[in-house]
């Protein structure tokens, strides 16, 4: 098992940030390795949501069950399903510092179907974290 956490300031609102994170269709424009998203169900504040993306060289499928009852202060997630994930869980969590300033930390546990050391996947989490938030703060700034 990897596991891999990150907190970040960013200079944009809350709403903003949050209207990013929950676009999950527009994924596969802004976040680095998401090529295909597909909403299976939202009810009242629980979203399903099937991802493929490319990771490792291999093609992952998985179903996210999205818990987004605590928002504007956290969101959680965990895996329902997948063809390579033994499990994939983790959350957002936002502080408010400001009206245009608010704190990030983005927490993720993956776990493989087969083993993978986590001496070789926990740097490669770790790597990509920044590129991804950076991502999901321009994206905010953009809406």
């Amino acid at each position: 098992m990897a596991n891999a956490s990150k907190t970040v300031t960013m200079a944009v609102a809350r709403e903003k940030f949050w209207k990013a994170v929950t676009d999950y269709m527009s994924y596969p424009t802004f976040v680095d390795g998401v090529h295909k998203v597909e909403i299976i169900s939202k009810e009242g504040t629980s979203s399903k949501v099937r991802y493929g993306i490319s990771m490792m060289n291999k093609e992952i499928n998985y179903l996210l069950n999205h818990d987004e009852s605590a928002i504007p202060n956290k969101m959680e997630w965990s895996c329902v399903e997948s063809n390579f994930l033994k499990s994939n869980k983790g959350s957002w969590v936002v502080k408010e510092l400001g009206p245009e300033k608010i704190e990030v930390t983005y927490t993720v546990e993956i776990e493989f179907t087969i083993p993978v050391p986590s001496l070789m996947l926990s740097p490669i989490i770790r790597s990509t974290l920044p590129r991804m938030l950076d991502s999901f703060e321009k994206k905010s700034k953009a809406l």
